[in-house]
């Protein structure tokens, strides 16, 4: 084969970037960079993106749990975050915010407390339960833990005056 019929003139320089790009080295420096590509991909570059939390419990739930009396008692709860940390009250019958105490997310997994004083007594109550979308379903524990009453609970989200849909 003639050296022009790879492209190359009688002194074996390229004629065309044509065939500067088909030569052996060429080839092989694109192989390698191919190669260094797919792996820089592959891995990420080394940066890991911070986990999103799985569920967002920010906002005003309405939150309903039978109680002994004859009707389920009701409240509402504003949960948001603070410094990076999950807070919130409770507003009940008194009509009278109160903090949450330990206000932990874990997946889709919620747990905190509330501490009323009635009558100059303390009651601290510790709720879990589990978000899924717009609703919490979970389990109150009134006393000492394991000696105490439990009595199971349900929230749901609502919107607050000018909130907006997000559609």
């Amino acid at each position: 084969m003639h050296p022009w019929e790879r492209g190359l003139d009688s002194e074996g320089r390229a004629r065309c970037i044509a065939a500067v790009m088909w030569t052996w080295p060429f080839k092989r420096a694109m192989t390698v960079l191919g190669c260094i590509c797919g792996l820089l991909a592959a891995v990420g570059f080394g940066a890991e993106a911070p986990p999103a939390p799985p569920v967002d419990p920010t906002g005003v739930w309405v939150w309903t749990m039978r109680s002994s009396g004859p009707k389920p008692a009701e409240a509402r709860i504003r949960f948001r975050w603070a410094d990076g940390q999950l807070a919130g009250e409770v507003t009940g019958r008194d009509a009278k915010p109160v903090a949450l105490e330990s206000p932990k997310l874990e997946g889709n997994r919620i747990t905190f407390a509330v501490t009323r004083t009635v009558s100059g007594r303390k009651f601290t109550t510790r709720y879990e339960g589990r978000i899924e979308g717009d609703r919490m379903k979970g389990k109150a524990e009134m006393g000492r833990p394991g000696q105490g009453r439990s009595h199971e609970w349900t929230a749901e989200r609502v919107k607050e005056r000018g909130e907006r849909s997000a559609i």
